[in-house]
């Protein structure tokens, strides 16, 4: 669906990790580098 934005800049931090999120479930292979960011991906925060 759609989102209201505060702000272009909430925007463009959605969108951007929106596009980080796409990058990293394309490869599926496991990386320990990953830390304490669990299975979701929403963005900094």
């Amino acid at each position: 669906g759609e989102f209201a934005f505060c702000s272009d800049e909430c925007r463009e931090l959605y969108i951007k990790w929106k596009r980080v999120c796409s990058l990293r479930s394309r490869r599926k292979a496991p990386s320990k580098k990953s830390g304490s960011s669990g299975g979701s991906c929403g963005g900094p925060g």
